[in-house]
């Protein structure tokens, strides 16, 4: 996932917002803050549009960098985990069909 703008329309004085691509949803933020962000950052990270919301300002390209790459990794990691999760759930449906007597459409 990559960080595109900063978008002025969103910002304050305590806030600051990115656009993402592809843009951000809540699932996608909560997974990096649970396994990517380091401890403490939650709080302060949020989505709204699509965006990347952090309370603060004056934020690092290095640091805008570092949120890049943890939404990143948790991009990949929610893709995978939807993959083996709709595997899961065919073969367990196929499974009941199996055990009906009727084909799964």
């Amino acid at each position: 996932m990559q960080i595109t703008t900063m978008v002025g329309s969103h910002c304050d004085d305590t806030h600051t917002a990115f656009r993402t691509d592809p843009p951000l949803t809540k699932e996608i933020l909560d997974c990096a803050i649970t396994h990517f962000f380091p401890a403490g950052l939650g709080d302060m990270l949020s989505t709204r549009d699509g965006l990347l919301v952090v309370a603060r300002v004056g934020i690092p390209s290095s640091t805008v960098q570092d949120y890049a790459r943890y939404l990143t990794s948790a991009e990949m990691r929610v893709r995978k985990q939807q993959a083996t999760g709709g595997t899961k759930r065919q073969v367990s449906l196929q499974n009941r069909a199996n055990e009906s007597g009727l084909p799964l459409e």
